[in-house]
């Protein structure tokens, strides 16, 4: 990584260029396209499911005249290495940090901006002034880049002044007097997916019902080689309901020949929800609020058995398709099919 502060030569002559075409007494003495603020790794890795995250941070050091004016610090894009574009073909730098784990290597570290979020202007990053050990003249830009496709990407930027004359830094053309040579590189890998072997389906008695009504809670989670894998979210598009809400997805009809089943069915939670609410045939003495989503990373799937039976309530005997979300933002297609004969629910691929 070029060090700006004490550059070779040929640098200072690359960097007086820069500074020359720079007004209103702002020179820039250093550039740094780095991760997480960091200058110790130039090379990551990510998930290519269009959702998981890398933070890509773009750290500006010189004078920009007196006390920091925001409409008149530089705009900053994240651009590719090779041809200059900004990020396109399933690349995407977004200004805010999504739910989903941003390393795959320490999945559960946690991260603090410890300053404000930055401002975003007619589509470019401002910057806000260096935190903590940056001098108080570092401008730092925060991205979060993530990409759909299974491929290696450097990425440098493209810094437009502000203050007049409108020139143009790029950190991608090491050869052009003027520019720089600064860049990380991404390396975004095929999503991993997993056998149904290495999730959980596991059942639990709710207790407290009334009248023969029997409740189920299951919870679903994700253990691959003995490891959480925290699961985040699901969705399921085959009855036309998002996951913001509980979603019936079986209903058994009337089952016959079963003196203590008549009926029952299956509902599946939203992960943000504390409490769900269960109407079974009986009235007042069974309707149910049960507590849900006690188990941080895995779904809730509640089964209620009822000894009785109306005419009114619909069917819905087909498997149950969905989708789970893990930490990562990766997708993971299963399905529950429905033993009539056990009454259980069983967890298959989608």
């Amino acid at each position: 990584m070029n060090d700006l502060i004490d550059p070779s030569e040929k640098q200072a002559d690359d960097l007086g260029a820069i500074a020359s075409g720079v007004r209103d007494n702002q020179e820039i003495t250093k550039v740094q396209v780095v991760f997480d603020g960091s200058e110790f790794s130039n090379e990551k890795r990510l998930y290519a499911n269009g959702r998981m995250q890398v933070r890509v941070t773009v750290l500006i050091t010189g004078n920009f005249g007196g006390p920091p004016e925001s409409d008149k610090w530089p705009r900053v894009h994240l651009i590719h290495y090779q041809g200059g574009q900004r990020l396109t073909n399933g690349w995407v730098s977004a200004f805010d940090e999504n739910q989903y784990a941003h390393s795959i290597e320490s999945p559960y570290s946690a991260y603090s901006r410890g300053s404000a979020p930055h401002e975003e202007v007619n589509g470019e990053m401002q910057g806000e002034v260096g935190i903590s050990s940056l001098n108080s003249r570092t401008l730092r830009y925060d991205f979060w880049v993530s990409s759909s496709r299974v491929e290696f990407m450097k990425i440098a930027a493209e810094i437009r002044m502000m203050g007049g004359s409108g020139s143009v830094i790029y950190t991608n053309k090491p050869n052009v007097p003027g520019q720089l040579d600064e860049s990380v590189t991404l390396n975004a890998i095929t999503p991993a997916t997993y056998a149904t072997s290495q999730f959980t389906f596991e059942s639990q008695r709710v207790g407290g019902e009334h009248n023969g009504d029997r409740i189920y809670r299951y919870y679903l989670g994700a253990f691959p080689g003995g490891r959480q894998l925290k699961l985040l979210n699901w969705h399921s598009s085959q009855y036309g309901q998002d996951s913001l809400y509980p979603l019936e997805f079986f209903s058994s009809g009337e089952v016959k020949n079963d003196s203590s089943t008549k009926y029952f069915m299956g509902i599946i939670v939203p992960v943000r929800a504390a409490r769900v609410d269960v109407n079974l045939p009986g009235g007042i003495a069974s309707r149910y609020r049960i507590g849900v989503n006690q188990r941080e990373g895995e779904l809730t799937i509640v089964q209620a058995l009822s000894s009785k039976y109306f005419d009114n309530y619909r069917v819905r005997k087909e498997p149950f398709f969905f989708t789970a979300i893990d930490m990562y933002g990766t997708e993971h297609r299963l399905s529950i099919r429905t033993d009539m004969t056990s009454r259980q629910f069983i967890l298959e691929r989608g």
